[in-house]
C-alpha cells in the first residue's frame, strides 16, 4: 500500500496457477572458455532477458 494520496497502490489478485520460475546460477571464474557460445544459444533460444507479466 502508498501513503501518498495522490497516487494510491493497491494489490491485484494473483493469476490463477500454474506458475513457473526458472533460475540459473553460475560461477564465473577466470577461464571464461565457452561463456559466449552458451550465452549465444541462450539467447537464441530465448532463454535471456526480461519477459513481462502475463495477466
Amino acid at each position: 500500500m502508498s501513503d501518498h494520496p495522490e497516487a494510491p497502490v493497491t494489490p491485484l489478485a494473483a493469476p490463477e496457477p500454474s506458475y513457473y520460475l526458472a533460475v540459473f546460477s553460475a560461477v564465473r571464474t577466470e577461464d571464461q572458455s565457452g561463456f559466449g557460445e552458451t550465452n549465444a544459444r541462450m539467447e537464441a533460444g530465448g532463454l535471456t532477458g526480461s519477459r513481462p507479466a502475463s495477466h
